[in-house]
């Protein structure tokens, strides 16, 4: 588990990394912080369940934001990216800012951080 975990984590920080790069499209940098986040959620699936097919889900947003205490406003923030995410070709209008998107996934980033590290258990 910690080696898929700290692939989804590095995997995170790249997305997020992304996501910060001025000039390029909106609807890209948006999809890369969604991602960020998602895939930090992903990272604490197996404290919850097995794998799941199909990405994005929203009971990755769902379980993941519950099991790391994220908040009411942003635990539906998460999900009108996922729906968003998932629609966005049919040309979604987008549920909030690319700021306010990479803000979520930098707190989900955070929250997920703090978990992984209160359950890792220390070297002998």
């Amino acid at each position: 588990m910690v080696a898929h975990t700290d692939r989804l984590m590095a995997s995170s920080d790249s997305w997020l990394h992304n996501a910060e790069i001025p000039g390029l499209s909106e609807d890209l940098r948006m999809s890369w912080a969604f991602v960020s986040g998602y895939n930090a959620l992903q990272s604490v699936q197996p404290l919850y369940e097995g794998p799941l097919e199909d990405h994005p889900l929203p009971v990755i947003v769902e379980k993941g934001a519950e099991l790391i205490a994220l908040s009411d406003a942003d635990r539906n923030l998460g999900l009108r990216l996922q729906e968003w995410e998932y629609t966005r070709y049919f040309l979604e209008p987008k549920p909030v800012t690319v700021d306010e998107a990479i803000a979520w996934a930098k707190r989900v980033r955070d929250a997920v951080q703090r978990l992984l590290a209160s359950t890792t258990p220390a070297p002998p």
